[in-house]
């Protein structure tokens, strides 16, 4: 029986290994990138946890954590769109290749829309691959024109 809770410190390396896992499918990665992008979100993650800023809800079958989706808080402010400002971001949402389309990632963004909400959350974000498009449409997530993006060290 899978079993969902929220991530603690104990759960990092595993949620890093599974953030890694991600962000490899359909992108190679080099060894040093890899490494720097580790360190990094092992970073964020403790960091996040203890400013809570940022959750990490899991599912867990047999004590192996399968699947994850984060939420990042943060907030802006108050505008049109969100009256209270009070927004997540839903990141790093994976399920191990093994456990897919099973059902825990619907699971699990029940479980995430309903931790955000009870934060105070009035907007909720993500970014989308293909393979994830047709749950969060599902769901009722919009695509929005409201918002562009600038990298300026690219």
């Amino acid at each position: 029986m899978i079993n969902y809770r929220k991530a603690s410190a104990e759960d990092i390396e595993v949620l890093v290994s599974l953030r890694i896992l991600m962000l490899k499918e359909g992108t190679e990665l080099s060894a040093e990138f890899e490494k720097k992008l580790a360190e990094n979100t092992r970073q964020y993650i403790l960091e996040g946890f203890n400013n809570q800023t940022y959750q990490v809800l899991v599912a867990e079958l047999n004590g192996e954590i399968v699947a994850m989706s984060g939420l990042t808080y943060y907030t802006l402010p108050p505008n049109d769109h969100c009256p209270n400002g009070k927004t997540a971001y839903i990141g790093s949402v994976y399920t191990k290749p093994n456990y897919r389309r099973q059902g825990i990632v619907s699971k699990l963004l029940d479980i995430t829309v309903e931790e955000a909400k009870k934060s105070g959350c009035e907007r909720l974000q993500l970014h989308t691959t293909d393979m994830g498009k047709t749950i969060y449409e599902s769901y009722g997530f919009e695509y929005s024109a409201i918002s562009m993006a600038y990298y300026p060290f690219r």
